[in-house]
């Protein structure tokens, strides 16, 4: 007896996407919006896009929106009518955010005037929102990615908030990028690795808290002091501050710093000392909104997150030396980062500047397969 078969059924092997397998944040910068950094990428990548050149199925990409509301007016042309009748078009609002109050790009040193990087109360707290904000939305990525797969891209003040939350991290991160970026409160935040101070600011007024005070007030001292005063002086301040009651240590893992933690004030401080001071000072920023009141040290430090970093040479809005003292800092903390000053280019994001930025990011062997074969792609097609 003859058996009749169905006709087998012909299947066409589609294939499941791939999973997510990174993240990539960006953070606008000043008087922006995720909308229009968005936007920026778009129009300087453009026929292609960032889907193309991080990965459409694979990569996770998030643009935050930084805490604080700014409203601009921008007027917009009519088109010209083709009837005679004169139309008008009425300003239309739009909202634009920033991350924290400041009143130009603090990060490289002035000699002239010190006082102008000397933060505000309201800015440590707005610095406080911002990194809360940042730390959440690394958290939700690294449970979704890992974190060896989450990157920070920052533009301009973008940058400047990026870079403060990954000095505050005790566990690295795939990497951070930047395209103009600087560091906030550039010398404040040296003093505290370099010397052990802390800035306290109240009622609108800057006073020095820490080790390194009475080597500073001693400075300024116009008197003339024998040096065995001086000396003198020295060890009692140094006695007092031994002395000091811990009560405002938070949390396990920090110690108000000792002597031998502190090292002698004649010998330059290690990288791992500078990144502990610094740490544990903007760590308690954004859990409590305000700088500490004393000196403190953290125990638990990362600097093992690679930093990439680029900048138009002809950047006229910061300064490609704001670029050159963020990268001199963050060395100074223990990160290696790099910087590309590229000539030509201004502070506006171009094509040019995202090739070199993710030229930089091939070269240290940043990402994962798919995200570096999407960027090869771009660059071996000279779409970047």
């Amino acid at each position: 007896m003859a058996h009749h078969y169905p006709p087998r059924r012909r299947f066409i092997n589609i294939g499941r996407p791939k999973p997510v397998s990174s993240s990539f944040i960006f953070l606008h910068d000043s008087n922006s919006s995720s909308t229009a950094l968005s936007q920026q990428f778009a129009h300087a990548l453009k026929p292609k896009s960032t889907t193309d050149m991080l990965g459409s199925t694979t990569t996770n990409m998030l643009f935050l929106n930084a805490p604080i509301h700014t409203i601009t007016t921008t007027t917009i042309l009519p088109t010209p009518p083709p009837t005679p009748c004169p139309q008008t078009q009425e300003e239309e609002p739009h909202k634009q955010h920033t991350w924290f109050s400041t009143i130009q790009p603090i990060g490289a040193d002035d000699d002239d005037d010190d006082d102008d990087d000397v933060p505000s109360t309201a800015s440590w707290n707005e610095l406080s929102l911002c990194m809360n904000l940042l730390e959440k939305a690394v958290v939700r990525q690294s449970e979704r990615v890992g974190r060896e797969n989450v990157f920070l891209v920052g533009v301009g003040m973008g940058f400047a908030v990026a870079a403060t939350y990954v000095m505050q991290m005790d566990e690295r991160i795939g990497g951070l990028l930047g395209v103009g970026g600087w560091l906030p409160f550039h010398s404040v935040l040296k003093r505290v690795g370099v010397y052990g101070e802390v800035v306290v600011v109240v009622a609108g007024l800057a006073e020095l808290s820490g080790y390194a005070q009475f080597d500073m007030k001693r400075m300024d001292e116009k008197g003339e002091e024998e040096e065995d005063e001086e000396e003198e002086e020295e060890e009692e301040e140094e006695e007092e501050e031994e002395e000091k009651d811990e009560e405002d240590v938070f949390g396990s893992g920090y110690s108000t710093p000792t002597l031998c933690e502190e090292q002698h004030n004649d010998q330059a401080p290690s990288s791992e000392l500078m990144l502990r001071r610094t740490k544990a000072f903007l760590e308690y920023i954004l859990l409590h909104g305000k700088p500490p009141t004393h000196p403190r040290v953290c125990n638990r430090i990362d600097s093992s997150t690679p930093v990439v970093l680029v900048h138009g040479a002809e950047d006229q809005e910061v300064g490609f030396t704001y670029a050159k003292e963020a990268q001199e800092t963050l060395r100074h903390f223990g990160f290696e980062a790099t910087l590309r000053v590229v000539e030509g280019e201004t502070h506006e994001l171009s094509r040019r500047l995202i090739g070199d930025l993710m030229d930089g990011f091939m070269r240290r062997g940043l990402g994962n397969g798919d995200v570096r074969g999407a960027v090869g792609e771009m660059l071996l097609e000279g779409w970047l």
